[in-house]
């Protein structure tokens, strides 16, 4: 994680926050309805995350190969599921400025009801998916 993205975190820390959470910690465990300010999961063994769950900026589960799924109703500021390779789709009722699910072979369809808007959406090597969904916001990338 950045030094800018450690203080920007910590900047917001007040809020119910874990400011930087590594697959060196095992026994952490997440909860559900709780909102974070920042998750960094990257090549961790999680299979999926809990019900409820919020992040205000960025949530990275980059190169998580055990993740199979991630919660209805999902808001991030940034999801970063690059290579999850048993990643089946994206929650409906997801909600994200960037988007980036490069390399997840696994996802064939867009949830019937999301939104992406404002940032970017990476979308590399996804051979599954032959569309952009109709509810797809004006991007900035």
């Amino acid at each position: 994680m950045s030094r800018f993205f450690r203080w920007l975190v910590s900047w917001f820390a007040p809020k119910r926050a874990i400011k930087d959470v590594a697959v060196s910690q095992p026994r952490f465990r997440l909860e559900a309805n709780t909102h974070y300010v920042a998750l960094d999961l990257a090549e961790s063994d999680i299979e999926e995350l809990p019900e409820g769950i919020s992040v205000q900026f960025g949530l990275r589960l980059r190169g998580c190969k055990r993740l199979r799924q991630l919660p209805a109703g999902l808001r991030v500021g940034s999801l970063d599921v690059t290579g999850c390779t048993e990643l089946q789709g994206l929650p409906e009722g997801f909600s994200a400025s960037f988007l980036d699910i490069s390399d997840c072979s696994q996802i064939e369809t867009w949830p019937g009801k999301a939104s992406v808007s404002v940032g970017r959406l990476r979308a590399r090597n996804c051979v599954g998916l032959t569309y952009l969904p109709s509810w797809l916001g004006r991007l900035s990338q």
